[in-house]
């Protein structure tokens, strides 16, 4: 899949631009996936995106969403987060987890959010398959793979685009 220009050129890399680029991935994702009822607290309870692990946005995810317009997903207002470990990232709808986070240590937090609606994205550098839902990875552009397995545990439903815009789907 092809999100924008090319991300990574070694002799012009900007990681604001990556980054730019992966928060609206990350609303894209949300808009193409749905949630069951019972992952909201509430019918006013607000779609909230967490970050776990090294936050590249520095704390100005939300802000970078609501200058792109993005201020809502599925009607609920959009709150970002971040969080310092899994049990705290048990309350989001779609965490980010940080490719600062070591590869055990991804391993058990996904295990610990298996069975709960929490759409995961796991940033890497080498496109391996996970037990994420989503494994995001630049190779010239922004690509991503999907485990439907994992959305299927998650009790998420993803629709046809999002499916057919991945590298891969196992």
């Amino acid at each position: 899949m092809l999100f924008g220009p090319r991300v990574l050129a070694a002799e012009q890399y900007d990681p604001t631009i990556e980054y730019n680029l992966k928060a609206q991935i990350l609303f894209i994702f949300a808009d193409l996936a749905e949630w069951p009822t019972n992952a909201f607290p509430s019918a006013n309870a607000p779609f909230v995106i967490g970050i776990l692990g090294s936050d590249p946005w520095k704390g100005k995810l939300q802000q970078r969403l609501a200058d792109l317009d993005f201020n809502r997903v599925k009607g609920r207002a959009l709150v970002c987060t971040n969080y310092q470990d899994e049990l705290g990232a048990r309350n989001c709808h779609l965490l980010f987890i940080s490719k600062s986070e070591k590869s055990s240590r991804v391993s058990q937090i996904l295990q610990s959010l298996k069975a709960l609606a929490v759409f995961t994205v796991v940033e890497t550098d080498q496109p391996t398959k996970s037990n994420a839902v989503i494994i995001m990875y630049v190779k010239g552009n922004l690509r991503y793979m999907v485990n439907q397995k994992a959305a299927a545990d998650a009790k998420l439903k993803m629709k046809p685009d999002l499916l057919t815009q991945a590298t891969e789907v196992f």
